[in-house]
């Protein structure tokens, strides 16, 4: 039986119920019809022996759930062309997003219970690219940042990442495969010292670690983006059986168990990051473990090398055209990818962690998760009080400090009010008088009355200058010490860059300022650290483009 026959029979034959999350939009539990097969509870790979094939029938009053399937190569299906169009564009977009890849298999797999994925992820995709534009330059148009798919109304997000952070030209485990296939000879001690620095530089749960892309905040972030989904991350396969006793694939035996060796620390270096952020924020991200599901389908079966039943595609040192793809699942490993998570989701969802405790820890993790300074820190320890805190965070030592204010949700989980402002008029006049008193917060006059939008029909509006907005800010107890360049004023609103004592701010040194409609201006908030996030979304929309973010600085608004 041909490979592409088998896999066929393997996409269809796994119907069952898929515990996803019920959608607003959907007051039914999600099920895959054809439920015919009994569940194996082991965590093994089940059989792949013959099972009749059935044809999920789709139910009128069920609603498909929306998924995000983000990641690398091996999320992307790299080295199974063709690839979809726009992926493969000669000196353009080389995602190579494959019609075989896990995320298509899986969607076949579920029937009417999923949506068609939203298929962003990207081959040589690293950890940053989730949150930027992609690094690779052929791919920086046409590749924004992973993680603007998600939103509350995703259901599922699927994700391999982090292999691509331990190569040495950027291209992950491949990269050192193919060091080792051109290298003609055992080659781990040439590669042992970097990789372990790679990984302790990803590892968010080492002490100190600054990376504003280690894996820790990246699941953290995860969750934020879509509160509502099942996360599922997989780890990475062995390729190896790690008993061959010669050259497979060019690669030398003791260089076989030592990419064997690479693999298990990076999926415990993925495991523990995602232990960490369920801890701490309740992120609920599961971890799908690949390596049982490729047991028996390595590149060797431990007396033969490249034989039939192996789940990554072979090399060729004769033709390097496709080096891509070398290593990388194959159709089969790609559908093993699929019946792992398949399993997964046929579990119950992990129930909602207790309530994170009021902590500098739990409140740097939100922090972090939203995108500020690469170095913030806490500043003392936090207040909390009738489910409202306040911690203070600088962002890099020495810095300017500023307050972040925090609130607990209906689950008990904390969420962030606002940040960074050296006048925080959002939180002081949402947060009830007699918390900001027991939290001690520092909240001008001004800042502890609502701000109103102008009146579209008032004219009088006040002078545009640096010289106002700066005694504006003192008198309110800013500690601004000068102007930084002129204002820029646009109906009724305007926005300006202040100096600190201490220097700069870390990230956005904006402040924004509406006209009262009487010829004064009111504060409307502003970056001490990075909060002009919250402040921009409140703006018209053409004022807000008019303030967005240049080039060149980082003030005005932030993109996206």
């Amino acid at each position: 039986m041909s490979e592409k026959t088998l896999t066929r029979r393997w996409i269809q034959k796994w119907p069952g119920r898929v515990n996803l999350p019920v959608m607003a939009i959907a007051a039914a539990v999600v099920v895959i019809a054809g439920c015919n097969g009994s569940q194996s509870s082991t965590a093994s790979q089940p059989s792949s022996g013959s099972q009749t094939a059935s044809t999920p029938n789709a139910q009128s009053n069920v609603a498909s759930v929306r998924y995000v399937a983000l990641g690398d190569s091996f999320s992307s299906g790299e080295g199974n062309a063709p690839f979809l169009p726009g992926t493969e564009v000669s000196n353009g977009d080389q995602c190579h997003r494959s019609p075989l890849g896990y995320a298509m298999q899986l969607h076949n797999l579920s029937g009417p219970a999923l949506a068609l994925p939203d298929f962003v992820a990207c081959s040589g995709a690293q950890i940053q690219d989730l949150f930027s534009a992609n690094h690779e330059s052929n791919n920086a148009n046409t590749e924004p940042p992973q993680v603007r798919r998600l939103s509350p109304l995703v259901g599922l997000v699927t994700m391999t990442m982090g292999g691509n952070n331990l190569g040495r030209n950027g291209n992950g485990l491949g990269d050192l495969l193919e060091y080792c296939v051109l290298h003609h000879g055992p080659c781990h001690q040439d590669l042992e010292a970097g990789v372990t620095d790679k990984l302790h530089f990803i590892d968010g749960t080492r002490p100190g670690n600054t990376n504003p892309f280690n894996l820790r905040r990246v699941y953290e972030k995860l969750r934020w983006d879509a509160p509502n989904a099942r996360i599922l991350v997989a780890g990475y396969p062995h390729e190896f059986t790690g008993t061959y006793a010669d050259s497979c694939e060019h690669i030398d035996t003791t260089d076989q168990a030592w990419m064997n060796q690479v693999v298990d620390s990076l999926n415990s270096v993925i495991k523990a990051n995602i232990q960490a952020a369920n801890k701490t924020t309740g992120a609920r991200v599961e971890y799908v473990d690949a390596i049982p599901w490729f047991t028996g389908h390595a590149l060797d079966n431990g007396s033969t090398c490249s034989w039939v039943g192996q789940a990554f595609n072979s090399t060729s040192v004769n033709d390097l055209s496709h080096k891509e793809g070398f290593f990388h699942p194959n159709v089969l490993g790609q559908n093993l990818y699929a019946r792992a998570f398949m399993k997964e989701l046929r579990r119950p969802a992990p129930a909602a962690n207790p309530s994170p405790a009021c902590s500098s820890q739990t409140f740097l993790s939100i922090v972090m998760s939203k995108g500020y300074g690469q170095s913030v820190a806490p500043s003392g320890t936090p207040t909390c009080a009738d489910g409202y805190a306040v911690e203070t965070f600088v962002p890099y030592a020495d810095g300017q400090e500023a307050q972040f204010f925090f609130k607990q949700d209906p689950s008990g989980h904390w969420t962030i009010i606002e940040g960074g402002n050296a006048v925080p008029t959002i939180a002081c006049s949402t947060i009830p008088v007699a918390v900001l008193t027991k939290l001690g917060a520092q909240c001008p006059a001004m800042a502890l009355t609502p701000t109103t939008s102008p009146s579209p029909t008032s004219s009088a509006t006040g002078e545009c200058s640096s010289a106002v907005f700066l005694r504006l800010m003192q008198s309110q107890g800013a500690t601004v010490t000068s102007a930084s360049g002129p204002p820029k004023c646009l109906n009724g609103y305007a926005e300006q860059n202040f100096n600190y004592p201490k220097g700069p701010t870390a990230n956005y040194p904006t402040f924004f300022f509406h006209s009262d409609g009487h010829g004064g201006w009111t504060i409307l908030g502003g970056g001490a650290i990075g909060d002009t996030i919250s402040v921009c979304s409140k703006l018209p929309a053409s004022v807000r483009a008019a303030f967005a973010q240049p080039a060149r600085d980082n003030s005005g608004c932030p993109s996206g």
